[in-house]
């Protein structure tokens, strides 16, 4: 045979292919419903079987997922996110389905990741310490942390904070009489002990400008 022929067929056989992934494609648009309630009946009817089979080829199918995952990225990723902007309020009441009735399985589940992974955890915290610090604060400060605010001065006068003080806010944020921003400019840094006794008051003292 000769390469002409050989180049013939393989075209012949790409067009063949392309044309039945077109009819399956336009067949499964026009038959989503029916194919998903015969799967649903199949997997209904055979929980046990499929149950065993997956058992059974537990490595091999994870191998195939993540090797077309991988393959696919883009394409899972688009995938996802078209289902889930769909599904927004049905994915909202499942996963809080999920979550009442999973309560004591998370909690158990949480305290034992964090008792194995307790160093693991220290370790990130202490490498960490100055944007956990500055991050925390900002949570707490939601209201008063504008758009515009310098988040890496912020994050700057955290790192740089003293050993044995804290960054406290000049102007409280949720003072008696007023209440401050989280900027740079209303950040000092106080003796943890006269940061503590000063709670949410607005008071003059020893204190260090970052």
């Amino acid at each position: 045979m000769s390469d002409i022929d050989d180049s013939a067929d393989a075209r012949a056989a790409q067009a063949k292919r392309a044309r039945k992934a077109a009819y399956h494609a336009a067949y499964y648009a026009a038959n989503r419903d029916k194919i998903a309630a015969v799967g649903a009946a199949y997997r209904a009817a055979n929980r046990e079987k499929i149950a065993a089979y997956r058992a059974a080829n537990r490595e091999r199918r994870l191998a195939n997922t993540a090797a077309w995952r991988a393959a696919n990225r883009d394409k899972n990723a688009a995938a996802k996110a078209a289902w889930y902007a769909a599904n927004r309020e049905r994915q909202a009441a499942t996963g809080a389905a999920w979550y009442a009735a999973n309560r004591e399985q998370r909690a158990a589940w949480h305290a034992a990741w964090y008792a194995a992974n307790r160093e693991r955890m220290a370790a990130y915290r202490a490498a960490n310490r100055a944007i956990r610090s500055a991050d925390n604060a900002a949570r707490r400060a939601v209201l008063a942390n504008p758009a515009w605010a310098d988040q890496a001065e912020i994050t700057r006068i955290y790192k740089e904070c003293p050993p044995g003080h804290h960054v406290d806010h000049i102007v409280p944020l949720r003072g008696k009489l007023v209440c401050g921003l989280h900027v740079p400019w209303n950040l000092q840094y106080l003796p943890a002990e006269a940061n503590l006794k000063k709670g949410n008051r607005l008071t003059s003292g020893i204190s260090q400008r970052p």
